[in-house]
């Protein structure tokens, strides 16, 4: 069966900034899936660039056992799509804001055991999607009241795995949760092993499979501000495509990547004594080009672009 490139596109387009996976995990007794991956293990190549000036102090996260913390976040997109016989799109989803309650409930010598419970989501309806606005807002209930108990690392990041999801979710409300934790991912940086001072820099990269394609993730971080326990963090990345080709549960074939670039910056405020940052906001723009096979659509080859621009802010 031939696959028409309008309906293969839009399979494909949230690949371009989105981490897929799936996780054997219960949530409030239902499947999950995961989320986005910020254990230290997806972390190597991490690398001390700059130690900054003095003074100089070991960064580590130090909340409270019982503590309790509120994450709240708001997600803006905009997708665009172009290529021969395909209508072009260019669309700004509604704003997505998220709140999920955070619970410390141990303390380790390295690590932070945290219960999250999803609180749900509010969406904006605009002109252009009211459909999507009240797609989202129906399906979020199918989450609201999801908890579940994660690890943490003193030096940011998670121990154990990815957060979740559960699998009953609404698509399209799982891809902008997916989404949201990708962002998540990049604001709830690493903090280096040795004592730094104001003008630190640090990198670190990670690979993640994002809807069957492989990338590299580089985060360059700058230690901008310190005034005792609160750390300004400013962050540059920059993802690279490991992938000549992939494919995707649902597609017929393989697609032809011809040119990826993805790229982002942000700001984080941290206050040592909480684990969610108090500021943050983070903006990634990706280009995907793709070639779609004369063999998979009939006809010639079809050449697809798609643009994903996303911001989170808390």
């Amino acid at each position: 069966m031939r696959c028409h490139p309008w309906i293969l596109a839009a399979t494909i387009v949230t690949a371009a900034c989105n981490c897929g996976g799936s996780a054997d995990e219960r949530a409030v007794g239902k499947e999950a899936s995961k989320l986005v991956d910020l254990s230290p293990a997806a972390h190597g190549g991490f690398e001390l660039l700059d130690a900054g000036g003095e003074p100089r102090a070991t960064l580590r996260l130090k909340p409270s056992a019982g503590q309790r913390e509120l994450l709240a976040s708001t997600l803006t997109m905009r997708v665009a799509l172009l290529g021969r016989g395909l209508p072009p799109v260019d669309q700004r989803l509604p704003p997505v804001e998220q709140r999920t309650q955070l619970e410390v409930t141990e303390l380790g010598p390295e690590t932070i055991a945290a219960r999250f419970r999803f609180e749900g989501v509010a969406i904006a309806s605009n002109q252009s999607t009211p459909e999507i606005a009240a797609r989202l807002r129906a399906s979020s209930q199918a989450v609201a009241g999801w908890t579940e108990t994660k690890q943490l690392s003193t030096r940011g990041g998670f121990v154990d795995g990815a957060l979740a999801v559960p699998e009953d979710a609404d698509e399209q409300l799982r891809k902008s949760l997916m989404h949201t934790g990708e962002s998540l991912a990049i604001l709830f940086a690493r903090l280096p092993e040795e004592p730094v001072g104001v003008g630190a820099r640090w990198k670190y990269s990670h690979r993640l499979d994002s809807q069957g394609l492989e990338l590299e993730r580089t985060v360059h971080v700058r230690l901008a501000a310190r005034e005792g326990d609160r750390v300004t963090l400013e962050l540059e990345l920059i993802q690279r495509c490991l992938s000549e080709r992939f494919t995707r549960a649902g597609l017929p074939g393989e697609v032809e990547v011809r040119s990826f670039d993805s790229r982002g910056s942000g700001e984080v405020v941290l206050e040592l004594d909480k684990l969610v940052p108090v500021e943050g906001h983070v903006e990634l723009a990706t280009k995907l080009d793709f070639t779609v096979p004369a063999s998979e659509v009939g006809g010639e080859d079809h050449e697809v672009s798609t643009r994903v621009e996303l911001e989170l802010q808390l």
